[in-house]
């Protein structure tokens, strides 16, 4: 016959051990569901982390464009002139809706741009100092500008093509834009002229004492041979770029010893460089280049140097880690990006030597100038062969 608990309990004739012995189990069990409980919270808490995640990488993008907006319209600007205001004066001030710009800078609030007190008023944070137009406007503004946006949104066709979605977009190729867009170009010479790389550079080489001239390649608006004209006051520079940028610079704000000393020539890189420098520079653009492309930069820098001369190459090195991090992670968005904008692509030492070494030059020292948050940037000290 069957019993129960009940039964166990009240006949058996070890009474006191019988009961104790169930009371045990069903502890026993109790516990075991509270652990099972508790692994179950776990996988819940897991599976809702992983989901918040998730969320904010799929969103990441609307984030993106409530900075640009604050940006473009010049909030931070504002701000810092006048210490804090009201909503009511910052819409009149950026000529927008006043409720709608209030859920613009409410957003920011909650990303530590700004802050606003109880009685209403807007102040900047320290962060959001960063958006004024002497720090990193500019930057926000170029990476989040309409033709770069529309860019990433076409990643698809690149992954699929491995050609450029820019070019496919606007049917011509990023600098070719720029040159019909100035506004566009000024705000992303701007950017590139913005960030501290250019001095990392002139502070870490120390490879121009004993020469005479300089000859930097597709040197933009002329940040990078500034700063080395300024510090090495026996040198003289080249500064060497497509037309439509050079021909927006301005030298009335430079020192004259340094004007003086600054020779603007506008040019296609790939079709030819000026002749005999002691040094050559080529800053940030062979990243943006495809194998045949930059063999063609370089066999046009070899043709115009003369045996013994010196190639500065500043760029990024692709490194094979397989470490999963934050910094590997924007080195590989980077990479991503050299590739839908321009073609281009991060390169190992590897690949480095062997573009070199077809365009006979060799390869004498690997300097790291820079660790950012996006890529390592080193110099390659090159000796034409």
């Amino acid at each position: 016959m069957d019993l129960n608990v009940n039964e166990i309990t009240s006949s058996s004739p070890i009474n006191d051990s019988s009961q104790t012995s169930v009371v045990n189990k069903n502890e026993s069990n109790e516990i075991q569901l509270k652990s099972d409980d508790s692994h179950g919270d776990e996988k819940k808490s897991s599976a809702s982390s992983d989901s918040t995640i998730m969320m904010s990488m799929i969103r990441g993008y609307q984030l993106s464009q409530v900075l640009f907006v604050a940006a473009k319209l010049g909030v931070a600007d504002i701000l810092a002139s006048h210490g804090r205001m009201k909503i009511d004066l910052l819409a009149q001030l950026t000529d927008t809706h006043a409720p709608s710009l209030e859920h613009l800078l409410r957003t920011l609030v909650h990303v530590n741009i700004f802050k606003i007190d109880e009685d209403g008023y807007y102040y900047l944070t320290s962060l959001g100092k960063l958006l004024e137009t002497n720090s990193l406007r500019s930057t926000v503004l170029t990476w989040v500008e309409p033709c770069l946006w529309h860019t990433w949104g076409s990643l698809v066709n690149t992954i699929k093509t491995g050609t450029p979605s820019f070019d496919n977009l606007y049917g011509m190729d990023f600098y070719q834009y720029l040159g019909q867009n100035p506004n566009t170009l000024n705000m992303f010479n701007e950017c590139m002229a913005s960030s501290s790389r250019h001095k990392d550079f002139v502070e870490t080489y120390d490879g121009f004492a004993h020469v005479n001239s300089v000859v930097d390649i597709g040197g933009g608006v002329g940040r990078l041979l500034i700063c080395l004209l300024t510090k090495h006051i026996h040198l003289k520079g080249i500064l060497y770029d497509l037309p439509h940028v050079v021909n927006t610079i301005n030298l009335q704000h430079l020192d004259k010893s340094v004007a003086d000393r600054l020779t603007i020539t506008g040019g296609d890189m790939f079709s030819n460089v000026p002749n005999d420098g002691d040094i050559y520079i080529i800053s940030h653009i062979i990243m943006g280049l495809n194998d045949e492309k930059a063999q063609i930069l370089l066999h046009n820098c070899r043709q115009a140097m003369k045996n013994g001369k010196c190639l500065l190459i500043i760029d990024a090195i692709k490194t094979s880690s397989t470490d999963v991090s934050t910094n590997q992670m924007w080195n590989e968005i980077y990479n991503l990006h050299m590739l839908v904008l321009e073609g281009g692509k991060l390169r190992t030492q590897v690949e480095f030597q062997m573009l070199l070494e077809k365009q006979n030059f060799e390869l004498n020292k690997i300097i790291p100038i820079m660790n950012g948050p996006v890529h390592v940037d080193s110099i390659f000290e090159c000796i034409a062969i």
